[in-house]
């Protein structure tokens, strides 16, 4: 079983059910989200 999980996510119910499987699949696992924001966007404020 894998140690750590990464799960690419964009706010969508696919990307929010694909983060459910993980945690669901691999409870003993770290599992980060991970969400890329692409900076050349003007209307993006972090």
């Amino acid at each position: 079983m894998p140690s750590h999980v990464l799960v690419p996510t964009d706010g969508t119910e696919h990307s929010t059910a694909g983060l459910e499987y993980s945690l669901a699949s691999f409870p003993d696992a770290s599992v980060t989200a991970l969400y890329v924001v692409d900076p050349s966007h003007d209307d993006i404020r972090l």
